[in-house]
């Protein structure tokens, strides 16, 4: 929901976006061939006015929702990505091993612009990204010599600056800062009866902070931090929604469906 009370989703059909007036539930108006192809994923500008998300897998664009024109901001390596908090900034890791930091405020030509730049440590293989809420480092998990790790990049600078060693990485994972995030990830030995549970990190330290209270939802990506010390999601079953305290894990909050 955005500060004009609108709402904005993916039609049935995956070529056009609604837009909708959220007091009156008023259908306004439709961006056409919207094209969203990346996971279905899109983020919506702090100012209301733009919509961003990765069209036919490789083009980061973003439409005007007042006009509905599309923007190419840059063509995509083959990759998979992950948007800023604040929908300002793409990173992608290609088939190549570089990461990139794409801003999607500005057009940029790949093949215009210089990505030379070296690191230290490439990961054999990368499956996950997550920005950090500074949206200058990225999170990723990945493989390094056969051994699963987390690992965290300086995306401005083009080096790894930390590694957690045998680490699944958390699905969805939500930062609250450059260091800190919750998560969704098992606790304990995988077993048969054996749930995921929300996971406050401290990935500086590489270490848990605490557990939140109750099994989590294993499919849901709606969660997410309502202040610094209150985060909010789906436990398992999907009808209940909850709000921690992830100083203490304890649940404050239950709502049923």
């Amino acid at each position: 929901m955005l500060k004009q009370l609108v709402v904005v989703a993916a039609g049935s059909i995956k070529s056009e976006l609604k837009v909708y007036d959220a007091t009156t539930g008023k259908h306004l108006s439709d961006v056409l061939e919207f094209g969203i192809s990346y996971n279905n994923r899109l983020v919506v500008t702090e100012d209301g006015k733009t919509v961003i998300a990765i069209r036919n897998n490789y083009e980061l664009v973003k439409w005007d929702l007042d006009t509905g024109d599309a923007t190419i901001v840059a063509r995509l390596q083959p990759a998979f990505g992950v948007f800023g908090r604040r929908g300002d900034v793409v990173a992608t890791a290609g088939s190549d091993g570089v990461l990139r930091l794409y801003d999607a405020r500005e057009s940029v030509d790949e093949d215009e612009t210089d990505v030379a730049a070296t690191t230290q440590g490439f990961a054999d293989s990368i499956w996950m990204l997550s920005a950090a809420a500074d949206n200058r480092h990225v999170i990723a998990s990945c493989t390094v010599k056969m051994m699963p790790e987390i690992a965290v990049w300086d995306a401005l600078a083009g080096v790894k600056v930390r590694s957690i060693k045998a680490m699944n990485f958390p699905q969805p994972l939500r930062m609250v800062n450059d260091k800190v995030g919750v998560g969704r990830i098992a606790v304990g030995e995988q077993k048969k009866d054996s749930f995921d549970h929300y996971k406050f990190m401290d990935f500086d330290q590489a270490k848990t902070l605490s557990v939140l209270q109750g099994k989590s939802s294993k499919r849901i990506e709606a969660v997410g931090f309502i202040d610094k010390k209150t985060f909010i999601g789906l436990s398992r079953g999907r009808r209940n929604l909850k709000v921690w305290d992830v100083d203490t894990g304890k649940v404050m909050k239950h709502f049923l469906n």
